[in-house]
């Protein structure tokens, strides 16, 4: 299965999201086309392949976490931790990630999926607390986490680095820092 999304991005990455066909998938990956809609049920579903795997993996890592350490230094571990891509299938996370955040329809996606993450990321965060799931703390908490976390990654996939964790590790840490700007020679400043 994920060598059918695996050709599916790369089409969408050459043809454009919205002209690649299902059809053009099938043909590509060597499947019949009602064989791929048994794996997939759409387009969008194809692009979030691996996400539900990864979820599972989420609620596993956080539910073995050291205690001793705070929830964003659990945080800021596991959530790069779910991509579980080799470094040889990199190129295939960064094209999923600038799919995802160029295409409209998966844009609107990607609020309804990450709703599930940001659920259990705010489960986390108030038993470890003491709150409940739906008080402010967890719930904005939960959400600076993804968002930080989604903005590096966006980021990273823009950008040349090979490997998202430094990015992602970055974008964290502006969340540890309690929102503080770097120093100015830390990062470049970009004309006005």
């Amino acid at each position: 299965m994920h060598d059918v999304a695996a050709t599916a991005l790369r089409l969408f990455e050459r043809n454009g999201y919205e002209a690649t066909t299902m059809q053009q998938i099938a043909t590509a990956a060597g499947i019949s086309r009602p064989t791929l809609f048994r794996y997939f049920g759409g387009k969008s579903d194809i692009v979030w392949d691996r996400y539900d795997d990864q979820t599972v993996e989420l609620r596993e890592l956080l539910a073995n976490a050291d205690v001793a350490l705070s929830p964003l230094d659990v945080l800021a571990v596991a959530l790069p931790r779910i991509l579980n891509y080799d470094a040889g299938d990199l190129d295939l996370l960064r094209t999923q990630v600038k799919i995802i955040a160029s295409v409209p329809e998966l844009r609107i996606h990607s609020e309804q999926r990450a709703a599930d993450r940001i659920a259990i990321i705010a489960e986390f965060i108030a038993d470890r607390s003491g709150c409940a799931p739906d008080d402010l703390y967890p719930l904005v908490m939960s959400r600076c986490v993804w968002s930080a976390g989604w903005s590096a990654l966006t980021s990273w996939a823009s950008g040349h680095a090979q490997s998202p964790a430094d990015t992602l590790a970055a974008g964290f840490e502006v969340l540890r820092s309690g929102f503080a700007l770097p120093a100015p020679t830390d990062q470049p400043r970009r004309p006005a």
